[in-house]
């Protein structure tokens, strides 16, 4: 869940029924089609000025936004850095103000909403409905 595709209507209704959410993925997938997507992610021009102006790498910016909108995140950690710079994103999501969190939130407005990871699942859906699809 970037804040290239937010999935709002999915949140409100979870938030409503009572149902956690968890970004699974949440800075796009390793390899294959979500490589590409990841750098989009990580080099996007908001999330480099708000982890400038934050003093945090962009992947500790894109976990906080997720973790502020009340999304649990699952990074993948497969190093005791990488761990570190995870949790270091967990204990720092509050320093993101909310000009920060508001530039981000309008990301999804620039441009096609685009899923960092397509599912095997997803692939038989056309993929001009998958942004909508969950």
């Amino acid at each position: 869940r970037p804040p290239l595709l937010p999935q709002w209507e999915l949140l409100d209704y979870c938030a409503a029924e009572g149902v956690a959410v968890q970004a699974h993925t949440p800075l796009g997938a390793p390899g294959g089609m979500g490589k590409a997507h990841r750098s989009r992610l990580l080099d996007h021009p908001t999330v480099a000025r708000v982890a400038s102006e934050a003093a945090m790498a962009p992947a500790q910016v894109l976990l906080g936004w997720s973790l502020r909108h009340g999304v649990a995140v699952a990074p993948k950690c497969s190093s005791a850095p990488h761990a570190a710079d995870c949790l270091a994103a967990a204990r720092r999501a509050s320093d993101l103000t909310p000009a920060h969190m508001r530039a981000l939130d309008e990301m999804s407005g620039q441009g096609r909403p685009l899923r960092v990871v397509n599912p095997s699942f997803m692939r038989c859906i056309p993929e001009s409905r998958q942004a909508h699809h969950f």
